[in-house]
């Protein structure tokens, strides 16, 4: 008898220690928030809820990783190199949440299976959490801009079609929504017809993305796929006219351990190859990431850094265009 009740006693400790790892984080403290604004009524009147790429740590061993040091270091560092140029027209909230690992993440086969990793993991629950307690303690009936980049953008998706599906009063106050450096098909398009692509530079309530590649590329990129929907942050154009390098406002550059900041004159021109579904780039000085998972001419990790000053241009834009409508 004390042998089964020990036993017992181990898996009510067990299953109680499962509940708690499960459980999203507590949004109400703001220790889970890398950015959150506390408005005042000189504030901008739009908000900007951000999401950052995989920032785990590369000695994490788990497919799930947590919020650590290295985390909100790579978080803080990826918002500065893209979200952060929206930062003088909104106000901003960027909460930490747990993320898909890199271990995870290799042993995925494609984008689908990443998104279905996030889908039915803890990863949901914390975004969703973060969104509810966005929703009903900060937001207040105001416009915002979703953003994210790779593994914030593929959660993004989710929210698109799942969280904005349950909520469409929110949806209509959705200036757009930024989701670069991951892939969405026509067929996604079809299955979630209350999100609209973007088509030019001032429309509304729609989605925005982009893969920057450099030309030549033969290997498959896990972000891409041939007839992904692509927009050209130069031009605001969803055909494969080009844009030289003269239309590129302004590239950033940060520094990954003192995170200083650097801003370049614009570095690359680019056009879209609607058969693979990339944004092509031709700038002489980029560097391609040659990666099992992004193929051989990837700039993934410059996907918003390259066109900073155009899609904060371009924020503007949408936004006047928000109010005028």
């Amino acid at each position: 008898m004390k042998k089964l009740f020990l036993l017992c006693s181990a898996m009510l400790v067990a299953f109680g220690a499962g509940a708690r790892e499960n459980k999203p984080l507590d949004y109400s403290d703001r220790e889970n928030w890398m950015i959150f604004a506390e408005r005042s009524s000189a504030d901008p009147q739009v908000d900007l809820f951000y999401l950052y790429p995989t920032c785990t740590s590369p000695e994490c061993k788990s497919e799930i990783g947590e919020v650590d040091a290295h985390m909100k270091h790579m978080a803080r560092l990826s918002y500065l190199k893209g979200a952060s140029c929206m930062s003088p027209y909104t106000c901003v909230y960027a909460p930490y949440y747990r993320q898909i690992s890199v271990v995870g993440i290799l042993k995925a086969k494609n984008a689908d299976d990443l998104e279905s990793m996030c889908r039915d993991s803890i990863v949901k629950s914390d975004v969703f959490a973060a969104l509810d307690f966005y929703f009903k303690n900060q937001n207040h009936g105001r416009p915002f801009i979703l953003a994210g980049h790779s593994q914030g953008s593929c959660n993004l998706k989710i929210v698109l079609d799942e969280y904005m599906k349950a909520h469409p009063e929110y949806l209509k106050k959705m200036v757009a929504c930024y989701a670069i450096g991951f892939h969405f098909p026509e067929s996604w398009f079809k299955a979630n017809p209350h999100v609209k692509k973007a088509a030019g530079e001032t429309d509304t309530g729609v989605l925005i993305s982009w893969n920057a590649e450099l030309p030549g590329a033969l290997k498959p990129n896990f972000c891409i796929d041939s007839g992904s929907f692509v927009i050209n942050p130069l031009n605001w154009k969803t055909d494969e006219t080009p844009a030289g390098i003269e239309q590129n406002l302004g590239s950033i550059e940060i520094d990954n351990s003192t995170l200083k900041v650097t801003f370049f004159p614009g570095q690359t021109g680019a056009w879209i190859d609607l058969k693979r579904g990339a944004l092509i780039c031709d700038g002489k000085e980029l560097h391609a990431l040659s990666h099992p998972l992004f193929g051989d001419k990837s700039l993934h990790p410059c996907d918003w850094s390259l066109f900073y000053r155009n899609v904060q241009e371009n924020a503007q834009k949408r936004i006047e265009a928000f109010f005028k409508e």
